[in-house]
């Protein structure tokens, strides 16, 4: 009866631990790639958020499993599918790109967690980013002055023309 059980638990064993090592799969790593910490909130974000898988030995890792996630802490944003998440699949250079961000109106600080996978491995990073309040109007109308806009629209077989005036 031992030697049956001695024979199932070698059978048994993890094929990973029969595999010579130099053939196993490597960890990977995580870069950024265009990131820009400084965002305004009620804003889209000023560049797509893209990451670059790699090898410790820096070769590029293609059909990597990478997720976005937004986190809020109090400030938010939503990528363009409308949630917080967003899930790529890196390129043969080790690319993966989530898009552009809408950022709630809330300012403060958010945190992008990023996380990859291929090959039974995982990395994680976690980024900070800072969402200012929004800037004023770039158009501000000041004492004494006078601002013209033209309306014009169509439905259908009509047109619809206006004229508005504002004096502050």
């Amino acid at each position: 009866m031992r030697k049956l059980l001695a024979v199932v638990l070698l059978a048994s064993a993890p094929l990973a631990a029969q595999v010579p090592p130099e053939t196993q799969p490597q960890p990977v790593t995580i870069e950024f790639l265009l990131f820009d910490a400084a965002q305004t909130a009620g804003k889209r974000s000023t560049c797509p958020f893209a990451v670059r898988v790699a090898r410790p030995d820096g070769t590029p890792v293609a059909g990597a499993r990478v997720s976005f996630r937004l986190i809020p802490s109090p400030a938010s944003g939503r990528f363009a599918s409308g949630l917080p998440v967003e899930i790529a699949v890196t390129d043969p250079s080790g690319v993966a790109q989530a898009g552009h961000v809408h950022w709630d109106a809330q300012p403060g600080r958010v945190h992008l967690h990023v996380i990859a996978a291929v090959d039974k491995h995982r990395a994680e990073r976690l980024q900070s980013i800072e969402l200012a309040p929004p800037q004023p109007s770039s158009f501000p109308l000041r004492a004494g002055r006078r601002a013209f806009w033209v309306l014009v629209g169509s439905a259908g077989l009509s047109t619809l023309a206006g004229l508005a005036w504002a004096k502050k």
